[in-house]
């Protein structure tokens, strides 16, 4: 081009442009890199700063920005229950699992079917799933072991009854009349065979035969509700009579009351409620006491006497099982005063109609005291005493008057 004058390229000043352009473009990254992480720095410092999770407003409004960034995830990785996130201060990625509340069975299992996320949780626990399984199953043996047993024993194919307690372990010493060695040969096999203890040790196990061991009778029947499958029931009661008889003397010893005129009131209040997969009816026995220097006290003792194993609280389950020999136990115990009598210096109880069987010559007889009775319990054990099951809370229990009737103005 005319008027024009260039300088010849040589190969120096070419390699030497072209390192200044380089160096150029390598220093403009480098700062807008470190504008792009001052940038984010600075915003989430901001977003630290700004957002009050204690405020409702705000809450609800990360929740919601959680929820869409979980969602976006759960978009891309196809997984609609795992989330992963980075925590800085341990510089490794979490992984979470989103669970639901359920308010009933039937929900859970309809959700769980489509989004079994407890198969996810025991995945997470460890990349071997049986070791991951393994960790669940151990804690849930451990803190839950009720529920543990009841969904083992569910499964099929899988027995699980726990450990014998004190009661049942007496009762297998005594009726099978045992010496103590072969006690300890039988238990040795069966720790060795499950693996695990199946019964209370020795000591327990006399402690509680000589206190005096009630025998349950056991009852067995099959019940089927409508069109569901037939179910298997189970059923134990002790004597109430005789429990309540040594509910009395343990609290009399322990707290060392000899003197007739120190008990002023006994009561015995009867109570059932369903629970973890069994129906149990257990009573509480009440003294009132006074000390010669006029301290009033009162004592009480609870003890379980029955359970029926099922799955629901049914009147024509207890019907069948318990409630008869209830009812003549409590029968008994209202027609016969209860005696307070000094054995040896050992206070003994005993029911009018047993006091033949005492040598009353050694004993030194005292005045016979009411035992007075009592329910407690829900609204549903109360309509079943009552031959009221399945009643509505709004009629009255007293009388045949409808809600409208009792519940008008000037009623």
């Amino acid at each position: 081009m005319a008027g024009a004058t260039h300088a010849a390229e040589t190969p120096e000043t070419l390699l030497s442009t072209t390192m200044s352009i380089a160096i150029a473009i390598a220093m403009n990254v480098r700062v807008r890199e470190a504008v792009m992480n001052f940038k984010q720095r600075q915003g989430q410092q901001q977003l630290r700063q700004n957002i009050d999770l204690s405020d409702d407003a705000q809450n609800d409004k990360f929740k919601r920005i959680l929820g869409e960034m979980v969602a976006k995830q759960q978009q891309y990785t196809n997984n609609k229950n795992r989330i992963e996130y980075f925590q800085l201060r341990q510089n490794t990625t979490t992984t979470a699992v989103a669970i639901r509340s359920h308010a009933t069975e039937a929900a859970f299992q309809n959700f769980h079917g489509i989004n079994p996320y407890l198969h996810d949780v025991v995945e997470c626990l460890d990349n071997d799933v049986k070791v991951g399984a393994s960790r669940l199953t151990e804690y849930l043996a451990k803190h839950h072991s009720e529920a543990f047993i009841d969904a083992a024993n569910e499964s099929k194919g899988v027995a699980v009854c726990g450990v014998l307690d004190a009661e049942q372990s007496a009762a297998l010493y005594t009726e099978a009349d045992l010496t103590d060695q072969q006690w300890n040969t039988i238990m040795r096999h069966l720790r060795h065979k499950f693996n695990a203890s199946v019964a209370v040790s020795l000591l327990e196990t006399k402690r509680r035969c000589y206190e005096g061991y009630t025998a349950p009778r056991v009852k067995v029947i099959y019940h089927r509700e409508g069109e569901k499958e037939e179910e298997k029931i189970v059923a134990e009661y002790q004597d109430i009579k005789a429990e309540f008889k040594k509910a009395v003397e343990v609290l009399l010893r322990v707290k060392q009351v000899g003197k007739r005129k120190r008990v002023k009131r006994i009561r015995l209040v009867i109570g059932g409620d369903h629970g973890q997969g069994a129906f149990r009816l257990g009573f509480r026995v009440l003294i009132d006491t006074e000390s010669d220097e006029g301290e009033k006290e009162v004592l009480h003792k609870t003890i379980n006497i029955a359970t029926v194993h099922c799955k629901k609280e049914v009147g024509a389950i207890l019907e069948s099982t318990v409630i008869d020999w209830v009812t003549e136990d409590l029968k008994y115990i209202n027609e016969n005063r209860l005696h307070l009598l000094n054995v040896n210096r050992r206070v003994v109880t005993c029911f009018e109609s047993d006091l033949g069987t005492m040598h009353q010559e050694e004993d030194n007889l005292i005045d016979p005291m009411v035992i007075e009775q009592f329910m407690a319990g829900d609204l549903a054990w109360e309509s079943f005493c009552l031959g009221k099951e399945a009643a509505a809370s709004s009629w009255c229990i007293y009388c045949k008057l409808s809600p409208s009737a009792w519940s008008a103005p000037g009623q």
